[in-house]
């Protein structure tokens, strides 16, 4: 819930899908998106420098605290499906997120390949936090 009319980072719930419906879902603790643009520009002969930014994808990042081997276990389910010649599926990420007045902004990343940037690092008495680096394709406005 915003506080004081400014977003927090609790507005927000990221979900991970696969093609085949399954949902990996840990303990999400923090979410970054950035648009990827493939920028140009040219100077015509008429002397004007002009600029392009064409959209190329998104790209991110998203932490999570382990909870369980669920992230573990679709990583190798990718690795599986590449390793015996079968199709890699590609990810879906859903980005939910409770605006300042109350309503709700959803958006859809298609065509995302991941990648386990950290499969966590392992300390006495400290929490477990696995990264996961992702490129789409698109974003889509879902609401």
């Amino acid at each position: 819930m915003p506080i004081n009319g400014i977003s927090v980072g609790k507005d927000i719930i990221i979900v991970l899908n696969d093609n085949n419906g399954n949902v990996v879902t840990n303990r999400v603790k923090s979410f970054v998106s950035k648009q990827k643009t493939s920028n140009r520009e040219t100077i015509a002969l008429d002397g004007i420098n002009r600029h392009l930014n064409i959209p190329t994808g998104w790209e991110g990042s998203f932490e999570m605290e382990r909870t369980s081997s669920i992230i573990d276990q679709f990583i190798y389910n990718i690795e599986q499906a590449y390793d015996s010649g079968a199709t890699v599926p590609l990810i879906s990420i859903t980005e939910t997120i409770t605006e300042t007045d109350g309503s709700i902004s959803q958006y859809l990343y298609q065509g995302c390949v991941i990648q386990l940037d950290s499969a966590g690092e392992w300390k006495g008495d400290d929490l477990v936090t696995q990264k996961i680096n992702f490129m789409a394709s698109s974003r889509q406005a879902l609401a």
